[in-house]
């Protein structure tokens, strides 16, 4: 009974992790953490299951993003690519030490380290239309070994590598006129001191405002302020999920745990203790 009372619980949270790591995680007992990449799509395209607008191109690749800059320069969903990387990068340093208790070292201190330099850069997503934040590599790929060397010499147990992938979704009417939001998917690597993956999560949310469109025309600044919040809303669900975040065991490193998984929120009616079935221990006493 105890238990069907405990996965209630996970119900009325509206969200639960799948995988079965052996261990928990309690990020302030892997810090000092190191900030080593953040990267995010330099684009911000629609939804697959937004209808198409014609004449304009939904390429996320780099002749795409080319393209996209030759017709339409000064958009904003352009030209803040960094800034908005930036942003998660600030989110990230006062949020996570505040709802975990960790400590994270400078950003300086990391980013213009020679430990920092001497982690060779990834050229795996060399044809992907990608930016990184102001002073970071990519390191969709890396060196365990450089990784570890790194690590040892700033003095970090955690090194913390993100992903951004922003879009946009119709929530209602279509892209002629009606009403969108943004979509923002945080991608999220811990590495420790071996230089081993040790968690890869996923979370997803959207903008709580809405920006209106009339005549395939929309306010493309207001609607770029509106990824701000929707990064802090994925940094706090990060932060707030540690205490239930499994641990990948190092011979399960390809493997992916800890990715959460919205369910539906329903009410748990506890039952009335009149109903209870009586339990093996009840019984023994």
């Amino acid at each position: 009974m105890k238990k069907k009372i405990f996965l209630g619980l996970l119900a009325g949270a509206g969200l639960i992790f799948s995988g079965c790591g052996s261990t928990k995680i309690a990020l302030k007992d892997h810090s000092p953490v190191a900030v080593f990449s953040i990267m995010g799509s330099t684009q911000i395209t629609w939804t697959s299951d937004s209808p198409e607008e014609y004449g304009q191109n939904q390429s996320g690749g780099v002749l795409g993003t080319l393209v996209n800059k030759f017709l339409d320069g000064d958009n904003p969903e352009l030209t803040t690519a960094v800034d908005r990387l930036d942003y998660a990068d600030d989110s990230l340093r006062q949020i996570l030490p505040e709802l975990t208790g960790c400590e994270i070292l400078d950003r300086n201190e990391v980013t213009s380290s020679e430990a920092y330099a001497n982690v060779s850069a990834s050229h795996f997503n060399t044809l992907s239309a990608l930016s990184s934040a102001t002073g970071y590599k990519d390191l969709t790929t890396f060196s365990a070994k450089e990784m570890r060397g790194a690590m040892k010499e700033l003095g970090a147990k955690t090194a913390v590598l993100l992903h951004f992938t922003f879009q946009k979704k119709i929530i209602s009417g279509n892209r002629w006129n009606g009403k969108f939001g943004a979509i923002v998917t945080m991608r999220v690597r811990l590495v420790n001191e071996k230089g081993k993956e040790y968690f890869k999560g996923t979370f997803t949310a959207r903008s709580a405002d809405k920006i209106k469109i009339s005549n395939r025309q929309y306010d493309k600044a207001a609607f770029v302020e509106t990824v701000k919040p929707t990064i802090d809303s994925l940094i706090r669900q990060f932060a707030l999920s540690f205490d239930g975040l499994p641990e990948i065991n190092e011979e399960e490193q390809e493997a992916v745990h800890g990715q959460p998984i919205a369910i539906p929120v329903k009410p748990v009616e506890k039952p009335a203790e009149a109903d209870l079935p009586e339990t093996s221990e009840e019984s023994a006493e």
